[in-house]
C-alpha cells in the first residue's frame, strides 16, 4: 500500500493513536509514551505493508491528525491529484455521524459508530490497546466463567451486569470500579488486575461505555476469550472477513439465554479452535499492524471507492429485500459493492462479454488477456454471492427474461452510445415496478449518455437527479 503524508504538518515528537499508519517514523522514546503501544512488534510489519511515497505515486492520501474538521480545507489543498481517497482515523468516544458535506473521496475509520446512521464513508476500526499475550488454552468445563472489571459508565453496562449476577448457569467474575481506570488511567497494579480478571475467565462481558464501542473487546480476543458483545447499534470492524458470527452478539433482554445456548453447543475441539480463532483475528487483522494489512489488502472501502453506483446504497439501505438489474457488469466492482452493502439485494447482471465496437469508435476484444479476465472475476462474484445471477447476453437480448414491474431498480453502465443507451432505458423502464429507480452511469461524462439521459427523461417528464457514484451517474424516480 502506497501512501503520502504531509511532511510538513507531522512532529515526530508526538505520536498519537491516529497515526499508527507512520508508526515506523517514530522512535522507541516516542512511541513509548502511549502506554498502549509501549514495546509494541506492530512497527515491523507495518513497514512491511506500507511504502512511503510521493502523492504523485500513492494509492492513499493519509490525514496527518485525528480526524477532525480541518480536514476539509486539507482536502482542498491536495484535490489536484485524481481525487485520490484520504484515509482518516478517529479514536475517540463521539458517535455523531460525520458530515454529509465532507467530499466524497474522504473515508473516515473510527471506533465509535451508531450502524444505523453509518455513512457510505465510515468505517469501523478496532480501540488500540496493548497485546495480552498467546493465551493459555483453557479446557471445557460445566459452566463457563464470565468476567468483568470496570465501573458503570453507561446504563447497559449495570443492566448486563446485574441480569448476569442472577444468572446460576454460569460463574461470574466481576470487579466493579467506582470510575473509569478506577480513576487512574493505567496504574500499573489496577492494569495487572484487570488482565488477570480477564485471563481467568472463559468469557468477557464487552459492552459500551461513553462511546458505541469496547476496548475490551480487543483486549478479550488478544488473549484468546470468548467475547460477549452488546450490540448497542454497534458497527463492528473488519466484518467482511472476520466471523463475528462464531462468538456471543446479544442483548442485555437475551444475554442470559444466548450465553446457555451457546455454552450448551460446544463441544472440547471446538472450544478450543474458537480460542484460537479469538487470537488469530486479533493478530491478523484488530492490532495495529493487522489493520494496516486490512486496509491495504481486505478493505470493501477499495472496491467503494470504485463503485459506479455507490448512491444505490442510500436509496435502497432501508428496505429490506430487493431486486436489481445491472446493464453492463464487466469485472463486478459495481456488483460486489452494491451485494455487500444490501444485504437482502438480490441481483442479475447483464454482460454479453463479446467484442463489440465501443462509444468512442474503439474496438474491444474480449478474447484479449484483460477481458478474460473480467470475466474470471464476475465468475468469483457469482461464485461468492449466491443473490447474484449474470445472464450473457445483450441487454437487447436479455429483456425478455424480465417480467414487467419486477424489479426495484435498473442501473443503465452497457454499451455507451447514445442509441443503446437510449434503447436500454426504453426497454427495460417497464421492469422496474412503480416507486422504483431508473438510473446509469457516465451522465455528463460521455456526450452520448447524457444526449440519451436527457432525451429519454424529458419524454417522462422527469427532472435528471444526482446518484452517488465513483464518476457521475443519474437517475429518477418512475411513478
Amino acid at each position: 500500500m502506497k501512501i503520502w503524508y504531509d511532511k510538513t504538518q507531522i512532529n515526530l515528537k508526538d505520536f498519537k493513536s491516529e497515526k499508527f499508519l507512520l508508526l515506523p517514523l517514530y522512535s522507541k522514546d516516542v512511541i513509548d509514551t502511549d502506554k498502549d503501544f509501549t514495546g509494541n512488534k506492530w512497527s515491523d510489519i507495518i513497514n512491511s505493508n506500507v511504502e512511503y511515497t510521493s502523492i504523485e505515486e500513492a494509492d492513499f492520501i493519509i490525514y496527518h491528525d485525528k480526524y477532525c474538521d480541518d480536514i476539509i480545507s486539507f482536502a482542498r489543498q491536495v484535490q489536484g491529484y485524481n481525487h485520490k481517497p484520504i484515509l482518516a482515523f478517529f479514536n475517540d468516544d463521539n458517535d455523531k455521524p460525520i458530515s454529509d458535506t465532507l467530499p466524497d473521496n474522504i473515508y473516515v475509520f473510527r471506533t465509535s459508530i451508531n450502524k444505523s446512521k453509518q455513512k457510505l464513508n465510515e468505517f469501523p476500526m478496532p480501540a488500540w490497546s496493548c497485546d495480552f499475550g498467546v493465551p493459555d488454552i483453557r479446557p471445557l468445563r460445566s459452566k463457563p466463567v464470565v468476567s468483568f472489571c470496570g465501573a458503570m459508565t453507561h446504563s447497559t453496562r449495570s443492566e448486563c451486569v446485574k441480569t448476569l449476577e442472577n444468572n446460576v448457569d454460569i460463574n461470574t467474575n466481576f470487579i466493579i470500579r467506582g470510575s473509569f481506570w478506577g480513576g487512574s488511567p493505567h496504574n500499573s497494579d489496577l492494569r495487572r488486575e484487570y488482565i488477570d480478571n480477564m485471563k481467568g475467565s472463559d468469557m468477557v462481558l464487552c459492552c459500551r461505555g461513553a462511546g458505541n464501542f469496547s476496548y475490551r473487546l480487543y483486549e478479550a480476543l488478544s488473549c484468546g476469550k470468548i467475547p460477549i458483545i452488546i450490540d448497542t447499534d454497534i458497527s463492528l470492524p473488519c466484518s467482511n472477513i472476520i466471523d463475528w458470527n462464531r462468538f456471543i452478539i446479544t442483548t442485555p433482554k437475551n444475554i442470559n439465554h444466548d450465553i446457555k445456548e451457546w455454552w450448551s453447543n460446544i463441544d472440547e475441539d471446538s472450544y478450543i479452535d474458537i480460542q484460537k480463532y479469538s487470537r488469530f483475528i486479533y493478530e491478523q487483522y484488530l492490532n495495529p499492524a493487522g489493520f494496516s494489512k486490512y486496509i491495504s489488502t481486505y478493505n470493501t472501502f477499495k472496491t467503494w471507492i470504485r463503485s459506479s453506483g455507490m448512491g444505490l446504497y442510500e436509496l435502497f439501505k432501508d428496505k429490506g429485500p430487493i431486486k436489481g438489474i445491472e446493464i453492463g457488469c464487466y469485472e463486478g466492482v459495481n456488483a460486489t459493492y452494491l451485494l455487500e452493502t444490501l444485504p437482502e439485494l438480490q441481483l442479475t447482471g447483464v454482460d454479453p462479454y463479446d467484442t463489440y465496437i465501443d462509444w468512442n469508435g474503439l474496438n474491444v476484444d474480449y478474447n484479449q488477456g484483460e477481458f478474460k479476465l473480467a470475466k474470471d472475476k464476475i465468475e468469483q462474484v457469482k461464485y461468492k454471492f449466491s443473490r447474484f445471477n449474470i445472464i450473457e447476453r445483450t441487454s437487447d437480448d436479455a429483456v425478455s427474461e424480465f417480467e414487467d414491474e419486477s424489479v426495484d431498480f435498473v442501473f443503465v453502465d452497457g454499451l455507451h452510445t447514445y442509441e443503446q443507451t437510449l434503447q436500454d432505458c426504453i426497454n427495460y423502464l417497464p421492469k422496474v415496478k412503480p416507486g422504483g429507480i431508473i438510473c446509469g452511469h457516465d451522465y455528463n461524462v460521455i456526450s452520448g449518455v447524457t444526449k440519451a439521459v436527457d432525451e429519454f427523461s424529458s419524454i417522462h417528464k422527469k427532472s435528471v437527479k444526482d446518484l452517488r457514484s465513483s464518476t457521475r451517474a443519474w437517475y429518477w424516480v418512475k411513478e
